[in-house]
């Protein structure tokens, strides 16, 4: 899993690499901060 932030969003890419994915996830940072806060 790799991980990019840019400006108010986050993206998640699941795959071998950073180049081949198989999956990618574009959310708000604002819910990243919020999974972070419910996983601690």
């Amino acid at each position: 899993m790799f991980w990019v932030a840019e400006g108010e969003q986050a993206t998640v890419l699941i795959g071998q690499d950073d180049e081949t994915w198989d999956l990618a996830l574009t959310i708000p940072l604002t819910i990243v901060g919020e999974i972070v806060t419910l996983a601690r």
